[in-house]
């Protein structure tokens, strides 16, 4: 029962290493937030300059010139609306070339675009080749409505025709 001090028990050395180096990353990280809290400063201070010299050096007829400019652009953004909504003569014949039957010839093709309109006349085999071409054009998406006139028989036996075909707006 004797009280007999004992020795203090020191802490190891590489736990002391440890605690001054991250003192010294500490001290280092808060100098760092300040010298680029003021670097950050110096930019926002120089980009604020620079738009007041730009903003002062806008004349009036460089404003025109810039209304005008943008006035053109509008303009040509309009006409390429326009371009790109207009039917396609080329595409029209590519279609129509691909639904064409093989033993119906045509003679004839009008075209009118603003109307959207296809006007032919032609010749085909027999009536049930020409009522095939009629139902290939009523099943085809891009065809509104087949009308049919003229039909006539030639003496070889051909059956001659008028067509309209009225084209769906895509």
């Amino acid at each position: 029962m004797g009280i007999i001090p004992k020795e203090t028990q020191k802490m190891p050395e590489w736990l002391n290493v440890v605690f001054y180096v991250s003192l010294l990353l500490l001290l280092i990280s808060i100098i760092g937030y300040f010298v680029l809290s003021g670097y950050h400063n110096k930019a926002v201070k120089y980009s604020k300059d620079l738009d007041l010299e730009l903003a002062s050096q806008k004349t009036d007829a460089r404003l025109a010139m810039e209304k005008e400019v943008l006035g053109y652009k509008d303009k040509i953004n309009d006409f390429t609306q326009i371009l790109d909504s207009r039917l396609k003569g080329s595409e029209i014949f590519e279609s129509f070339q691909k639904i064409c039957h093989p033993k119906v010839s045509y003679s004839q093709f009008n075209l009118d675009v603003r109307k959207r309109m296809i006007s032919a006349s032609g010749e085909a085999q027999s009536f049930s080749v020409l009522g095939q071409q009629l139902l290939i054009y009523q099943q085809n998406p891009l065809v509104e409505s087949v009308d049919v006139s003229q039909i006539s028989i030639d003496k070889k036996g051909k059956i001659g025709f008028s067509l309209s075909l009225n084209l769906k707006s895509q």
